[in-house]
C-alpha cells in the first residue's frame, strides 16, 4: 500500500515538474512579447517626441508589469540618480538585477547590446539601435512561439514518462 502511494506521489511529482517547465516556456514568451511592446513604443517616443531617457524609460516601466516594467523602473532609476557614467553601465546593471533574471538569456544580451547604444547617438542612431534589438527579440520570440506546443507537451510527457519509469523501479 505504502509502495503504491509513494509510486503515485512520484509520478505526480514528475508530471508536475513537466507541467511546471512547460509553464516557464509559456512565461518566456510573455515575457518577450513585452519587451517587444515596451522597445515599440521606445522608438515612437525617440521619433515623434524626442522623450529624454530617464524620462522615457519611466514611462516604460509605467505602462509594462511584472519583471519587463521591474526591469525598466531600475533602468529609470539608474539613469535619474546617475549611477553610472553611462546608459550601458546602468543596463548593465539592471540586466544583472533580480527583474531581470528570468529574462532569455539571448533576450539579456540583446537588451545589452541595446544599451550601448542608447543616449551616445543622435535620434536617428538610437532608433537603428531600438529597430535591430526589435528584429532580435522578434526573431527570438517567433522562434520560441514556433516551438512552444511542441516544447510544452514534450515536457508534460516526459515529466510523466520519467515518474512512471521511476515508480516502476520502486514496485
Amino acid at each position: 500500500m505504502l509502495r503504491t502511494i509513494g509510486a503515485l506521489l512520484v509520478v505526480m511529482g514528475a508530471a508536475g515538474t513537466g507541467v511546471g517547465l512547460s509553464v516557464f516556456v509559456r512565461h518566456s514568451a510573455g515575457i518577450l512579447q513585452q519587451l517587444i511592446m515596451s522597445l515599440e513604443q521606445m522608438k515612437s517616443e525617440i521619433l515623434f517626441r524626442k522623450t529624454p531617457l530617464p524620462e522615457l524609460t519611466a514611462r516604460l516601466a509605467e505602462n509594462c508589469g511584472g519583471e519587463v516594467g521591474s526591469f525598466w523602473s531600475e533602468v529609470s532609476d539608474g539613469l535619474r540618480i546617475g549611477q553610472a557614467r553611462s546608459v550601458c553601465e546602468v543596463m548593465r546593471r539592471a540586466l544583472s538585477g533580480r527583474a531581470a533574471g528570468s529574462f532569455p538569456a539571448q533576450a539579456r544580451r540583446t537588451l545589452q547590446n541595446l544599451g550601448a547604444g542608447l543616449g551616445n547617438y543622435d535620434a536617428a542612431g538610437q532608433v537603428r539601435a531600438v529597430d535591430l534589438a526589435l528584429s532580435r527579440l522578434g526573431g527570438l520570440f517567433t522562434e520560441l512561439r514556433d516551438e512552444q506546443k511542441s516544447r510544452m507537451k514534450s515536457y508534460c510527457t516526459l515529466g510523466v514518462c520519467a515518474g512512471l519509469a521511476l515508480a516502476i523501479l520502486m514496485l
